[in-house]
């Protein structure tokens, strides 16, 4: 499939019921601008900027899955490896987001909730450095131009 291309999508539940949707492959991909997004990152990328990839590589993975029935396994396979990208990032986030919540907890409280506070937002911590370490190979990996070249 190329630029230009329009692809119908049928799919028939269990039940009989059937769907139909066109999907028009001429806009660009959407990883195309995850691969944009991500090339254009710092070295070390801020919480913010990691979160904008998680959201491109979402709505990558689920163009991706919209149009595997139609294109097939390479289709899925890419997705698939999206999807590892997306959870990575996503589970950065959550940590992200908890050990913020954690800091604004532990300094509106007194006692032993500061410091279960400040032991549950080291954590986090701990979360964000792996997953920082990790979605690195999870990208490279998702990245490989032979999962991509159905697109």
């Amino acid at each position: 499939h190329r630029p230009g291309q329009h692809v119908d999508v049928r799919l028939t539940a269990e039940d009989g019921y059937q769907a139909q949707r066109s999907y028009s492959l001429a806009a660009p991909a959407e990883e195309e601008r995850v691969v944009l997004t991500v090339e254009e990152l710092p070295e070390d990328p801020t919480d913010e900027a990691l979160h904008h990839v998680r959201i491109k590589a979402k709505r990558c993975r689920y163009a991706a899955e919209a149009v595997a029935p139609a294109v097939g396994k390479r289709a899925r396979a890419f997705a698939k490896a999206i999807a590892a990208v997306q959870d990575v990032l996503g589970d950065h986030q959550d940590a992200v987001v908890a050990e913020q919540w954690l800091r604004d907890v532990s300094s509106s409280t007194i006692g032993r909730e500061v410091f279960v506070a400040g032991q549950l937002a080291t954590l986090e911590r701990v979360e964000i450095e792996s997953t920082r370490a990790a979605w690195g190979k999870v990208w490279q990996a998702a990245s490989k131009k032979k999962l991509r070249q159905w697109l």
